[in-house]
C-alpha cells in the first residue's frame, strides 16, 4: 500500500496514508514538480542527479543547480518522510514507487489498480492548469507528459 498518494489527473493533489493534504510541497510549484518529474520520468528507475538539476534549474551552474536540487530533495524528505525520495550515491536520484502512489503513473503503466488496490480514476488532464515559471526545460518536459498522457487516456 502506498504512503502517499499523487493526483495529476483531474485534480492535483498529494495526500498521506491518514488522507490529508501534504500542503508543504503543494504550496511549493518548484518542488512539487519536482516529484512529480521523479514519480513519473523515474517509474523505470532512477534519474541522473545532473539530468534533473539541469532540467530545473537550468540557469545556475552546475554546483549551483546541483545545490538547488539537494535542497529542494531535503525538503521532500522532511513532508515526506525520509524513505519516499531515494538515491544511489551521489549520482541517482528516484522516488519508492510503492510509497508514492502516482496515477499518471498507473495509466501510463496500464495499471488499473490504485495505491490501495482499487480502480485508479484516469480521467481528466494532466496537471492541469499547473505552470512552472523560470524553468523552461521542465516546462517543455510537462508539456511533452501532458501529450503522452493525452494519448494515453480513455
Amino acid at each position: 500500500m502506498a504512503g502517499f498518494r499523487l493526483t495529476t489527473l483531474k485534480r492535483t493533489e498529494l495526500t498521506g496514508d491518514d488522507g490529508g493534504v501534504v500542503l508543504s510541497v503543494l504550496s511549493q510549484p518548484k518542488r512539487f514538480a519536482l516529484l512529480v518529474y521523479l514519480a513519473v520520468e523515474g517509474s523505470d528507475g532512477l534519474i541522473r542527479r545532473d539530468t534533473v538539476a539541469a532540467l530545473f534549474w537550468p540557469d545556475q551552474g552546475q554546483a549551483g543547480a546541483r545545490t538547488n536540487l539537494r535542497k529542494s530533495l531535503c525538503f521532500l524528505r522532511r513532508s515526506l518522510g525520509q524513505d519516499v525520495v531515494v538515491t544511489r550515491g551521489d549520482e541517482e536520484v528516484g522516488v519508492d514507487p510503492p510509497l508514492l502512489y502516482c496515477d499518471v503513473v498507473a495509466l501510463l503503466d496500464g495499471d488499473a489498480a490504485d495505491g490501495n488496490g482499487t480502480a485508479a480514476s484516469v480521467e481528466g488532464a494532466f496537471l492541469e492548469g499547473f505552470r512552472l515559471h523560470g524553468c523552461g526545460q521542465a516546462e517543455h518536459g510537462l508539456r511533452d507528459l501532458r501529450s503522452n498522457v493525452a494519448m494515453q487516456s480513455p
